[in-house]
């Protein structure tokens, strides 16, 4: 339990900057002694630094979507040159947020009659330099830690431009609870991006096969294809052929 709740601490500060002591408690329904608490054990060692009445995140501390693409860097650059390989010339399609999204944006950047539309800001700058790519970026709030554009403007934005198909990164992949991420908002911006996307492909690392992270973002079946790499569970690939889904092994 205090662990989870640090964990939201943590995400809360990122994407905020900075909290008092008292917005944290309401925030997350605990009392302000409780949060001091916490805090008195995560300064320090967090990326976390104490100010006046509350916390900060650290600027010079990296984003986590920055640091994470050094997690199976190799892996996530053979699905994303994958994935940039079934894009075909003239598509327009949607990009999310993620480590696994950066390597594919970076995987288009040479590409040619090709329209991106995304809420990352990381994605839309490295298309910056492409000069035959058009970036359409959604507005929306700054979630900083993952450089993604969130909330109910990102949202109703994103239901409003059309594009033939969605690639998507996720936290989680069970036959039984479905997609999962762990931020509430970056879910429910998934969510407008499952229902409105006429075909959706999901990149995943193998070992996110089984993994259940705490918000549902949709069944499994809301996947037209899966991309992800031969070390995923043989048997959860399995389980979601049965299901409809199209798995793709890189």
């Amino acid at each position: 339990m205090k662990g989870a709740r640090h964990r939201l601490i943590k995400d809360l500060l990122r994407d905020r900057g900075e909290m008092t002591v008292r917005a944290l408690a309401r925030e997350l329904g605990v009392s302000e002694a409780t949060i001091r608490r916490d805090l008195k054990e995560l300064l320090g060692t967090s990326g976390l630094r104490r100010v006046h009445g509350g916390a900060a995140f650290m600027e010079d501390v990296e984003p986590p979507v920055v640091a994470r693409r050094r997690k199976n860097a190799e892996e996530k650059i053979a699905l994303a040159a994958y994935a940039a390989s079934r894009i075909p010339e003239g598509a327009t399609v949607f990009i999310g947020s993620g480590s696994t999204m950066s390597f594919l944006a970076e995987a288009l950047v040479v590409r040619r009659e090709l329209t991106v539309i995304t809420n990352a800001c990381n994605v839309a700058v490295t298309l910056a330099s492409a000069t035959g790519v058009d970036v359409c970026m959604t507005g929306g709030a700054l979630r900083r830690g993952e450089m993604s554009l969130i909330g109910a403007i990102a949202e109703e934005s994103v239901t409003s431009l059309e594009f033939e198909t969605a690639f998507m990164s996720i936290q989680g992949i069970d036959p039984n609870v479905g997609l999962t991420n762990s931020f509430v908002p970056e879910a429910s911006m998934d969510r407008a991006v499952v229902a409105h996307a006429p075909r959706l492909v999901i990149l995943a690392e193998g070992y996110k096969l089984g993994r259940v992270a705490p918000v549902v973002v949709g069944s499994v079946e809301v996947m037209d294809s899966l991309i992800t790499s031969r070390t995923a569970n043989q048997s959860q690939i399995d389980r979601l052929v049965d299901l409809g889904v199209e798995v793709e092994l890189v």
